[in-house]
């Protein structure tokens, strides 16, 4: 059931509805039990069975990025494209919109939510505004590497995350992956005036974030100021001096060239960065049940590729934007301790009033710790 705010508590990990075991390991994270279909029925291949009986359905999807099959939000729309039509005979369509053709994110999120977009691929900040629970992800410093926050979202507290977010806004995440990783801070040393090498360089700086609290909160916490600025505006933003800089994993920072205008990165690592498939729930509902196991199926895969398409892009990042010029700076054991110092409490004070139920927090707390003892992290500070 829905949240009914903090006048009425309950235990986030015990409610009901959760959207399935181990999404990613299932092949059915996106079907919850009492979603349309009787289970079972697909073919050996993934394909459906009885397509010949099937109407031809066409679903759009909106992204924000260039349309570049090396990036993973269009290499995920390639991949579920062929997919779609290789196992519904071509009755299943997918028409791919890249490069915000369709609006910011934002918009996008507004067309899913509507209807007359049927699927966009944001990151967990701008679906923030309408989902503030989303925000307990961005406790600062809270996992030690991608690996470490999918494990998490991969298992018992994503999906209930999921579901909820399915009964609070009507939108269905039907993938995730990481938005390339772990987010750092970067400038253009000319309009800032200094490099990063601890948290004082970035007092009364202007950094760019994502219209979520959380990662506003970090930005201020650390003395700078944060301005929320969409991300087909980012580069003309840093370029003109509205802002100093911006905080971003290294392959996300690549996409639109950022090392063109930016000429030094700290590797703070401060948050994870996540992006989502989301749907309107009722349309994939709506859809025959046949259509939406090959989807759900489909999308575990797309995502397994982005996944992929992510880790191959970390390794290689940073020598490539090295190599145009950006000093990526790797900060001291006592400089990182002080960023965790002025961040981690004043962030998580901020998350216990922006979800509907706070007890979220010390799940997802709980949750990291078993992750970081399944996955066998050395419990020491890193």
């Amino acid at each position: 059931m829905p949240y009914e705010g903090k006048s009425r508590r309950r235990t986030f990990m015990k409610s009901a509805g959760a959207v399935g075991a181990i999404g990613m390991l299932s092949g059915c994270s996106a079907l919850s039990g009492d979603d349309g279909g009787d289970g079972g029925g697909s073919s050996n291949d993934g394909g459906t069975t009885g397509s010949q009986n099937l109407p031809e359905v066409t679903m759009t999807i909106g992204h924000g990025d260039p349309p570049q099959d090396m990036f993973q939000t269009h290499g995920s729309a390639l991949f579920i494209q062929e997919y779609m039509d290789r196992h519904t005979d071509g009755k299943f369509t997918v028409e791919i919109n890249a490069g915000g053709s369709l609006g910011t994110y934002t918009e996008m999120i507004e067309q899913v939510q509507a209807g007359s977009l049927q699927m966009t691929f944001p990151a967990e900040g701008h679906i923030a505004p309408i989902y503030p629970n989303i925000n307990v992800y961005a406790l600062p410093y809270a996992f030690r590497d991608p690996q470490h926050a999918l494990y998490v979202f991969d298992t018992e507290f994503g999906d209930q995350l999921r579901q909820d977010m399915v009964n609070e806004t009507g939108i269905r995440m039907l993938g995730w992956w990481e938005n390339g990783g772990m987010r750092n801070f970067f400038v253009n040393t000319d309009n800032a005036g200094t490099e990063l090498r601890e948290p004082a360089d970035l007092e009364g700086l202007r950094f760019r974030t994502m219209e979520i609290q959380a990662h506003m909160e970090i930005v201020e916490s650390l003395g700078a100021q944060a301005e929320p600025i969409a991300w087909t505006e980012l580069y003309n933003a840093i370029e003109q001096g509205v802002v100093d800089g911006a905080e971003l994993p290294i392959p996300v920072y690549m996409i639109p060239n950022l090392y063109e205008i930016t000429d030094w990165m700290i590797m703070d690592r401060h948050v994870y960065s996540m992006a989502m498939a989301i749907t309107n729930d009722e349309w994939f509902r709506d859809l025959p049940a046949e259509y939406q196991r090959t989807l759900a199926q489909g999308m575990n895969l797309a995502n397994m590729h982005a996944r992929r398409i992510g880790q191959l892009l970390r390794r290689r990042g940073r020598g490539f934007i090295e190599s145009r010029g950006v000093t990526v700076y790797d900060p001291t054991p006592e400089a990182l301790a002080e960023f965790r110092s002025l961040t981690q409490g004043p962030v998580e004070e901020l998350v216990r009033e922006e979800v509907a139920d706070e007890s979220m927090v010390d799940d997802l707390k709980s949750a990291i710790g078993d992750a970081t003892e399944t996955l066998q992290y050395e419990t020491s500070e890193d």
